[in-house]
């Protein structure tokens, strides 16, 4: 899937299309939130000045890997 079509809500073959809309919003999600965390290491999530709301994404981004 190339960058363009990630902002696209839109059928995806193999799946019913509201499952398939689904999922293209799964995927923008995904690619935003990993950009988002790209380059933060532990120091900078757990950090007191930074809010809870970072720390989830960290999380959340390093277990979508190891999947």
């Amino acid at each position: 899937m190339n960058e363009r079509d990630l902002f696209l809500i839109a059928d995806i073959s193999g799946f019913t299309p509201q499952i398939g809309r689904l999922v293209s919003m799964m995927n923008y999600v995904r690619y935003t939130t990993l950009s988002a965390v790209e380059g933060l290491g532990v120091d900078h999530v757990f950090g007191h000045e930074l809010n809870h709301r970072g720390q989830i994404r960290w999380l959340r981004s390093r277990a979508t890997r190891r999947l």
